[in-house]
């Protein structure tokens, strides 16, 4: 595992290790039991990607009646195994490069398999948390997300997204707009694989979060203020989402 991942590190190849996995599971398994699958049902076993493996009812028909439930579903899970395997041996190698692990925890855990990728996520990840910016936006983020574990634990679901209520105050009017104007170059920087410029959208937004969070009641005693206001903070978890499970990141 070490040897692989270090060739297609050097070597900058982009290999969608699921597919790879999943690939050659299978057809071993086909060919101990003496079965194929024709090649359209194969294209669609194929197109299954990591995050659609929660339940094995999620697998083409034509795969689960060939191959069965139970078989499947132990397939899916040895690939499991396999990448998160590779995850650990990863983390060994990005921690004799200086990198902590927790951070190659916090982008794994968005359900990439291409290791140059995940690489490229890390090293913006790591140069960003070491700004002010992204030290404080980290704080921020844990500020949030423990108000709205607290809140979701009583039942709040947050359904919807955040809409300003006519008396809103001017963090939360600030804070909306920041991310409502991030949205956009967030994602096609993303979409570029340009990490680096990702981590700038978002550092856009340490200082509406912080006046937002020292200046706003989150749990209000009317109830629309109080659901506006977690609906922001939600939108600001998800906005930071897409880059990195930072509830996984210490510090």
């Amino acid at each position: 595992a070490l040897g692989v991942i270090r060739t297609l590190l050097e070597a900058g190849t982009r290999l969608p290790l699921f597919e790879v996995f999943s690939t050659a599971h299978l057809q071993l398994a086909m060919q101990v039991s003496g079965k194929r699958l024709m090649d359209d049902r194969w294209d669609r076993y194929q197109s299954i990607k990591r995050h659609d493996l929660v339940d094995p009812g999620t697998m083409p028909v034509e795969c689960t009646v060939r191959v069965g439930v139970d078989a499947v579903e132990e397939r899916l899970s040895d690939v499991r195994a396999i990448l998160d395997f590779f995850a650990d041996r990863l983390k060994v190698t990005l921690k004799d490069q200086g990198k902590r692990h927790d951070l190659v925890d916090a982008v794994f855990a968005l359900g990439d398999d291409d290791l140059v990728r995940i690489v490229a996520r890390v090293e913006a990840l790591d140069a960003f948390l070491k700004t002010d910016d992204g030290k404080n936006l980290l704080a921020g983020y844990k500020r949030a997300s423990n108000i709205l574990k607290a809140e979701e634990k009583k039942g709040w679901k947050g359904e919807g997204e955040a809409e300003l209520l006519p008396n809103a105050s001017e963090p939360e009017v600030a804070l909306h707009d920041a991310l409502r104007l991030v949205r956009a170059p967030l994602a096609n920087a993303l979409k570029a694989e340009d990490f680096t410029a990702a981590m700038q959208e978002l550092a856009g937004l340490r200082g509406p979060v912080d006046a937002f969070l020292d200046g706003v009641f989150v749990n209000s005693d009317v109830a629309a203020e109080r659901d506006s206001r977690l609906k922001t903070l939600a939108a600001v978890r998800d906005a930071m989402g897409q880059v990195a499970d930072f509830s996984l990141i210490g510090g």
